[in-house]
C-alpha cells in the first residue's frame, strides 16, 4: 500500500489546465508506473484511487482508463519490463578500456548470461 500524507489534498494537474495534451497522459503512465512498482498486492485498489481522485480533478474516465490500461497493453512497454531486472556492468575508469571489445564480449556470451540470472534479463 502506498503512503498518503493526511493532509494531501490530490491536487492533481487540472483537465482544463492548458497544458500539452502528452503532460496529462505522462503524468497518469508516470503515476501508474510507480503504483505498479510500489505496490505488491494491491495495485488494483491504488489504481482505482487515483482514478477516482483524477475524475474529481475533471478529467474523463475514458481517456483516464485509455492511459492507464493502454499503458500496460504494449503501448509504451512497461508491463514487458516490469517482468525484467536491471543489471549494470560497473568497472573502473581507465584511458586503455576498450568499451567496443566489452560489448561485442557481452554480445557474443548473452546466453551465457541470461541464464546465469533466476529471472529473465533484458540485456541491451
Amino acid at each position: 500500500e502506498l503512503f498518503r500524507k493526511p493532509m494531501n489534498l490530490y491536487l492533481y494537474l487540472p483537465a482544463s489546465s492548458n497544458h500539452p495534451p502528452s503532460t496529462f497522459c505522462s503524468f497518469i503512465r508516470g503515476e501508474a508506473r510507480r503504483i505498479h512498482r510500489r505496490c505488491t498486492e494491491n495495485a488494483s485498489a491504488e489504481l482505482r484511487f487515483f482514478e477516482k481522485k483524477l475524475i474529481e480533478r475533471g478529467y474523463d474516465a475514458s481517456f483516464i482508463r485509455r492511459h492507464l490500461h493502454g499503458h500496460f497493453n504494449g503501448k509504451r512497454g512497461i508491463a514487458a519490463a516490469e517482468n525484467h531486472h536491471v543489471c549494470f556492468l560497473k568497472m573502473k575508469y581507465s584511458r586503455g578500456t576498450d568499451v567496443k571489445l566489452i560489448k561485442r564480449s557481452i554480445k557474443k556470451n548473452v546466453a551465457i548470461l541470461k541464464s546465469s540470472f533466476k529471472n529473465p534479463v533484458l540485456i541491451r
